[in-house]
């Protein structure tokens, strides 16, 4: 009878002493068989080259040269083994642009560009609605623009100031006799194509240390004293 004994691994049939040869024979040419069909299963070196190419080819796909490598991935991230969690905890300490409140100070430009949405500094909304401009008879007569600070100093002559042309509601124009002369030499403020107070007629202002506000309501009414 046959003795039939096999490889540990792949369960080959090997020839054992006791066995006749012929039936040997056929075991090792059954286990020859076997081990070329094991060897036709195998990958090429060839292969194994071209699927590696393939796979590191997929995996880095459109990625520039600069960040095709884990090494160069890392340097991006700082060698930073917690940068998705450093980066959400500094996302947290930033400002919402919806709003909320600040811990501390910021720095906002000196001169804001006028008519745009630019924040300004405390001094500077401080400054432009608390300078005052001084005109005199030499600089008669004086166009104003809107919403000024005007010191008037009718001493050496008469002084006529025009206003605004296209004022925006709320615009407004502040005159104080600055030398407390419009007694002596007056102030006419001229209209503009603009209302005064509803009517359509130039102001002559002869009070002395007069001090008032023009505010623009509409067309219909015009410059109104505040």
């Amino acid at each position: 009878m046959t003795t039939d004994t096999r490889t540990a691994n792949r369960n080959y049939p090997l020839p054992y002493p006791s066995n006749l040869l012929a039936a040997d024979v056929v075991r090792l040419r059954d286990a020859l068989n076997a081990i070329d069909a094991d060897m036709g299963n195998f990958v090429s070196s060839a292969d194994v080259t071209t699927q590696v190419n393939a796979a590191v080819a997929s995996l880095v796909a459109s990625a520039p040269d600069a960040l095709n490598t884990l090494e160069e991935l890392s340097s991006a991230l700082s060698d930073d083994e917690n940068f998705a969690t450093n980066v959400t905890a500094s996302i947290a300490t930033k400002f919402d642009k919806t709003g909320g409140a600040l811990t501390g100070q910021i720095t906002l430009p000196n001169a804001p560009t006028a008519g745009s949405n630019q924040a300004a500094t405390a001094l500077y909304v401080e400054q432009s609605h608390t300078s005052w401009t001084t005109v005199d008879n030499a600089a008669s007569p004086y166009a104003s623009a809107s919403n000024v600070r005007l010191l008037v100093d009718t001493t050496a002559g008469a002084v006529e100031l025009t206003l605004p042309a296209a004022p925006a509601l709320g615009d407004y124009v502040e005159i104080i006799d600055a030398a407390g002369k419009f007694d002596v030499n007056y102030l006419c403020v001229k209209r503009n194509g603009n209302k005064i107070m509803g009517l359509a007629e130039d102001m002559d202002v002869t009070t002395i240390n007069a001090s008032f506000e023009l505010v623009y309501v509409n067309a219909t009414f015009g410059w109104r004293i505040n």
